[in-house]
């Protein structure tokens, strides 16, 4: 399912003290740090191996349309 921008502005890191991961689809996915900075990542393969683009952002609602959420 989708995220909107509620629910990225709303995420929260874990309680646990870990990072947090909220999935959008086709790869992207909210990472929520553990002292609550959020930072958007793309997995996807190239040639079978495994690459990671990250956009960091303060602003998460700019990024969420950037990102078509």
């Amino acid at each position: 399912m989708p995220l909107n921008g509620r629910q990225i502005k709303n995420a929260k890191p874990a309680e646990t003290g870990k990072k947090t991961k909220l999935f959008d689809g086709g790869g992207l996915y909210l990472e929520v740090t553990p002292v609550g900075g959020k930072v958007f990542r793309l997995k996807y393969r190239i040639d079978g191996k495994r690459k990671t683009l990250t956009k960091s952002t303060n602003k998460t609602a700019k990024t969420a349309v950037l990102c078509g959420v």
